[in-house]
């Protein structure tokens, strides 16, 4: 890996952060997927939350919600040891169950500079999957989530909450919404979670060692591997690391390129201490910085996380402290990140460093630090009548309250010489300002009052101005009033009472200017097109905007346009003069039906995101858009062909995405599509795999689930595309592979489920790691055993939800009783396996004595299967399902780390060992010919037991040991009478106990009024 140094001329920085960006992306994006996401065992962490959460999850997808109670989960773990990263999976694993889903993350640190109620909005905004409303107060919204979502299945993450009035803002009350929702709450405090309303937790654990050394050698080394001669140091670091993915990246990024001496020297010092040893490892990589970088890493822990990484930029640009390459060696040593919304971003431990670095300047005196972010020191430290030493002071913030603002006059201001950057949010200033301020590079003035009361405030460094939620109009005396002849820089997110924008003449030097949310704009001055600097303009989500200045051609050095979520009706046909635009995103735009034919004569543009948009066809000359990269149309329901010049695309376009489209065909010219990597065609009506698809060399992806249209054989050329790594083709009417995709070597993710007009598979290549077929016509079993790389299994010809069974339909005499050849698993690497063909009969697990099986989840429905052999130590969920012919299980007792266990409609009447799965914490059984549970009072770790319509069973043993149970559900098994030990269970959460005998027993109402009281005394 080698250092970019990327020049950084004064002038526009949206060019150069790109640049940037995309650089250190295609640096570190792989280490970041591969060494952090995976390699925490995110798969087996994700099984344990969705137990938690009841959902059931079928072919590695979530397809089922149990209950129809609204469940609140926790999430909490040491910083830095993955919470978000288990969030963000999860909640990818299933929005598709939900009506409406939010992402809320960086709570605590976004709540430091953005009032409650603009989260809630966007809380909202997401639920609704509409543009933002606006909530004037905490209590609004909370009043408006409590009664509209009251009746709506949501999904909502609440990730970084740590104070318990943060967590009442968003879902104070369970009863705020509908039935079988979900909450999952993430936390440092796991006493925050110590409430009625969450009904279980998981405490995220250190990665284990070989993941460790994974994710080490990603920043170590680049790769995955230790390099030779450092296999032993490696592993030895590692070791004292214990499994923290902070740890493990710095000290990784920490020994970059570093000689053996020194790797040597870390190695001992980590052996002493380990915790007090990394943070010496931070602090060591913290000194190693240049000044500028260090200012700007510090900028970063006190005030910008969370921020637009390209805003920053254009002070610390001003200041000298050169950004771009500041940044990059920030991000390349892993004490700074770049958020998937391009926000910055560091874990919690290093911002602690940096704020523990600015309070050690004086610990006694805030007045003589850099920085004082903190509301109480910094206003106390206005507020001293002898301020001489504030003259220290380059960034300070206040923060109140909504309401009456809280005044400043000119003299506390006076002796902030070397102020750059002001936080004043719901605050006012008054008096003469004449000659200060005269540094002030960026004021963040949030919630400013209507009324402007300062005199002489000239501005003459600040670029950079903020008044983000506040009510100043086009008539604001601010804008005639401050002087700041170089701003290039204003953000007026929220401004609500702004039907009209001002006039812009005053700010020549303008390059940002972001507009979004802005609800009741209805015009844009037509001074905007006079300002011939202006890079980006952001209008997303003006939902009441419905046009836009007609002389907007004039803006020449614009490169980004969003418009996204307005009412805009049509493109000025001047936009052609445009020649620097890079991304035109109008996604959303539902007013918008046409595109002019000048946009093709821009020349510039890389990204065109039109998802939603009801535009009926694309201008004929899309293909003069010659750097054109990326192509959305997602959801354009009225497109119903591409035209024939987008093969002229072809030195350009990286992605495609097509789906939601009325598209049948694709045009012969996309064979020309050289360059393109990922194609999108999902839920579209493409009949036919395109005959040149073997052209398209360079394709990473093919997207092409639940094309219903889409039948017939994959064309024999595909065996050219040599790096594709995913082909999803579920849920269509695909009918056969060809033989030669065994020589694509680089395809990891074969995804065929269902495609029930598949009859047989060829030879795959070794390379998978996932793979997923299912087909009704597939009576041949596939030789799959040289997929020695495969992770993920999902293998049948029986639909699940076809095989619910009911009591009635036992019958021995139905269960086949021809053995067939045992069929063996046997891959190293598998970890998860979900089985239903009808032609398995015997299952069988042979791990030889050198393998270590990996397997943690196995899910087995099939009405044929009728022996399983061998299962592994490893097993962590266990799940039977339908399966009429399997009586007798083997003998559990080995499954020494099994914490689910599920009999769904099944014929097993024992389970042999049961007593000894001393980390179950789950057993599900329903429909099933069970007559016993010997060993279940034995079952100490045991949360939650459901027994229905078991009615062979006729007796529960005693469960008074049972002291961690949370969930009791007995229901229609008829013949059980009595619950012995129920009294004793003070665990107990939940009891639901119905069409049985003991329903009426005085044990199971005495519990339950037993359990109403506790709930109601916690809460």
């Amino acid at each position: 890996m080698t250092f970019l140094m990327l020049p950084c001329p004064h002038g526009s920085l949206i060019r150069l952060i790109s640049e940037l960006v995309l650089y250190v992306t295609r640096q570190l994006k792989k280490a970041e997927l591969d060494g952090t996401s995976l390699l925490v065992g995110i798969d087996n962490q994700v099984c344990e939350m969705m137990r938690r959460l009841e959902v059931d999850c079928r072919n590695g997808q979530a397809v089922e919600i149990r209950g129809n109670e609204v469940r609140m989960v926790g999430i909490h773990g040491a910083r830095g040891i993955g919470k978000t990263t288990l969030a963000k999976f999860v909640y990818n694993q299933l929005y598709p169950l939900f009506e409406g889903c939010s992402y809320l993350g960086n709570i605590q640190e976004i709540s430091q500079t953005e009032p409650l109620q603009h989260l809630q909005s966007q809380l909202v905004s997401e639920l609704l999957k509409q543009e933002p409303r606006s909530l004037g107060s905490l209590e609004e919204g909370n009043h408006y989530i409590k009664h509209r979502f009251r009746n709506m299945r949501v999904l909502i993450v609440l990730d970084d909450v740590n104070e318990r009035h943060h967590l009442e803002a968003f879902a104070g009350k369970l009863s705020w919404f509908g039935s079988r929702s979900r909450i999952i709450v993430t936390t440092r405090n796991a006493d925050l979670l110590n409430i009625p309303e969450v009904v279980a937790t998981y405490e995220v654990e250190p990665m284990e060692l070989d993941q460790s050394l994974r994710l080490f050698c990603r920043h170590a080394f680049g790769g995955t591997s230790p390099h030779e001669g450092y296999d032993y140091l490696s592993r030895r670091i590692v070791f004292t690391t214990e499994g923290l993915p902070l740890a493990i990246e710095v000290v990784g990024s920490f020994l970059y390129r570093k000689n053996k001496e020194i790797w040597n020297e870390t190695l001992h010092q980590l052996k002493k201490e380990p915790v007090d040893s990394v943070q010496q490892v931070l602090t060591a990589s913290y000194e190693a910085l240049d000044q500028g970088t260090k200012d700007i890493y510090l900028d970063i822990a006190c005030f910008f996380i969370g921020k637009d990484k390209r805003i920053p930029f254009y002070m610390w640009e001003d200041c000298g402290f050169y950004p771009c390459s500041g940044i990059e060696r920030l991000l390349l040593t892993s004490l700074v990140k770049i958020g998937e919304n391009n926000e910055l971003s560091m874990y919690d431990l290093l911002r602690d460093l940096g704020r523990e670095i600015v309070y050690k300047e004086d610990p006694a005196k805030p007045g003589r630090r850099s920085r004082l972010w903190n509301h109480g020191e910094a206003l106390s430290t206005l507020r001293r009548k002898e301020v001489k030493g504030t003259r220290r002071v380059q960034a300070l913030c206040l923060k109140f309250d909504n309401g009456l603002p809280y005044c400043f006059t000119c003299e506390e201001f006076r002796s902030l010489s070397k102020l750059r950057f002001l936080k004043l949010d719901n605050a006012n200033i008054g008096g003469d300002f004449t000659n200060l301020l005269s540094n002030l590079r960026w004021l963040d003035w949030r919630g400013c009052p209507v009324t402007y009361e300062a005199m002489n405030l000239h501005l003459k460094k600040l670029v950079i101005l903020d008044l983000s939620w506040s009510k100043v109009t086009q008539n604001w005396g601010g804008w005639s009033q401050i002087k700041m002849p170089r701003l290039k820089v204003l953000n007026l997110t929220g401004c609500n009472e702004m039907l009209v924008t001002p006039n812009f003449s005053g700010y020549p030097l303008l390059e940002m200017l972001i507009l979004e949310r802005c609800f009741q704009l209805v015009k844009i001055d037509p001074s905007i097109c006079r300002l011939r600097l202006l890079v980006s303009l952001n209008l997303k989500s003006c939902s009441n905007l419905c046009e836009l200045p007609q002389e907007m051609g004039y803006m020449e050095a614009l490169q980004e346009l969003l418009i996204d979520g307005t009412s805009i009706q049509e493109i000025p046909k001047s936009i052609a003069h445009m020649e620097k635009l890079e991304t035109l995103s109008a996604s959303n735009c539902y007013s918008l039906t046409s595109l002019p034919n000048s946009i093709c004569s821009i020349e510039a543009l890389s990204l065109l995101l039109l998802d939603n948009v009801k535009i009926p066809e694309l201008p004929n000359s899309i293909g003069s858009l010659v750097k054109l990269k990326r192509l959305s149309l997602r959801g354009c329901q009225r497109i119903q062909k591409l035209p024939e010049s987008i093969g002229k695309l072809g030195s350009s376009l990286v992605e495609l995405d097509i789906s939601g489209t009325l598209i049948s065909e694709l045009p012969n010219s996309t064979r020309n599509l050289q360059l393109l990597r990922v194609l999108k065609m999902e839920r579209c009506h493409v009949r036919k795999f395109p005959s040149a698809i073997g052209r398209l060399r360079k394709l990473e992806e093919i997207h092409a689930s639940h094309c219903k249209s889409l039948g017939g054989s994959i064309p024999s050329t595909i065996h050219n595309l040599q790096f594709l790594k995913i082909l999803i083709l579920g849920y269509s009417c695909v009918s056969s592979l060809p033989p030669s995709i065994q020589s694509l070597s680089h395809l990891q993710t074969l995804d065929l489920l269902p495609c029930d007009n598949l009859e047989t598979l060829p030879m795959l290549p070794s390379s998978l790691t996932c793979l997923r077929i299912c087909s009704k016509k597939m009576s041949t079993i596939p030789d799959i055993q040289n997929l020695v790389e495969l992770e993920d299994l999902s293998f049948g010809n029986e639909n699940p939800k076809e095989l619910i069974i009911p009591h009635s339909a036992f019958d021995p005499a139905s269960t086949l009783t021809n053995p067939r050849t045992l069929w063996p698993i046997r891959f190293p690497k598998l970890k998860s396996l979900e089985l239903s063909h009808s032609q398995i009969l015997n299952l069988g697990f042979e791990y030889g004595s050198a393998c270590v099986p990996q397997l943690k989840k196995v899910i087995l429905t099939g009405t044929n299967l009728q022996g399983v052999s061998g299962l592994p130590s490893s097993l962590s969920v266990l799940s039977i399902q339908a399966c009429l012919s399997l009586k007798r299980l083997p003998t559990v007792q080995n499954l020494i780390n099994l914490s689910e266990l599920e009999l769904l409609n099944s014929a097993v009447e024992e389970i042999k060992g049961l007593g000894e799965l001393k980390r179950l914490e789950i057993l599900v059984m329903s429909y099933c010919r069970i007559e016993r549970l010997d060993g279940l009072s034995k079952l100490r770790s045991l949360k939650r037991l459901s027994l229905k319509n078991c009615n062979s069973l006729d007796r529960l043993p005693n469960i008074s040991d049972l002291t961690m149970l949370k969930v009791l559900e007995i229901h229609q098994c008829s013949r059980i009478c009595n619950i012995e030990g129920l009294e004793v269970l003070t665990s107990l959460e939940e009891l639901h106990v119905s069409e049985c005998e003991a329903e009426w027993s005085s044990r199971v109402r005495h519990a339950q009024k037993s359990i109403r009281k506790r709930l109601r005394t916690s809460s």
